[in-house]
């Protein structure tokens, strides 16, 4: 039996930079987008690092899983980080992937607190979004969810990869 299911993605072939990825945007998201980092990077430095060493994933899965519990444990779905099993096989995923050749853990940082954590498994030439986990903030004029994938799809742009997935089904 197979089973299929809708995928939100992005075709990035034909994106040379994050520039024509937010063209292709509505202008109500790239507003959204752009009023974002303008209002995070007034309040100071923003980046986005990945997580490189053990012990940077480390602490990258540890605020994932804390952010994701904080938004999910208390609802229906219930958080996967609440289920060993699936910690388990997640972190071996993450520590076995010594070169990030798999996956990976991006963190939008302002003045090196972390804002959001985007988890991303990935084959040659595709990046799979899986989870994330996002401190909430404040000022709800900032889309701190929205302008993280943005920044991640521009390291994916630049990687050469072809095809962001959001594996979301029909939600976008």
């Amino acid at each position: 039996t197979i089973v299929a299911s809708p995928d939100f993605s992005v075709d990035l072939t034909s994106i040379q930079d994050v520039t024509q990825y937010l063209a292709s945007l509505s202008k109500n998201t790239r507003s959204q987008i752009n009023r974002s980092q303008k209002l995070l990077s007034q309040l100071g430095d923003m980046k986005l690092v990945t997580a490189k060493t053990e012990q940077e994933k480390k602490s990258f899965f540890e605020q994932i899983s804390l952010f994701h519990q904080n938004k999910w444990r208390n609802t229906e779905l219930g958080s996967g980080f609440d289920n060993s099993i699936f910690v388990t096989f997640h972190k071996s995923i993450i520590f076995k992937d010594i070169n990030n050749d798999y996956s990976d853990i991006y963190a939008l940082k302002l003045n090196d607190e972390t804002l959001a954590l985007l988890y991303i498994l990935k084959t040659q030439d595709t990046w799979y979004f899986y989870l994330s986990g996002i401190d909430t903030h404040p000022d709800n004029k900032i889309k701190i969810g929205l302008l993280a994938h943005t920044l991640v799809i521009e390291q994916a742009i630049k990687h050469d990869i072809k095809k962001y997935s959001f594996l979301a089904g029909d939600a976008r």
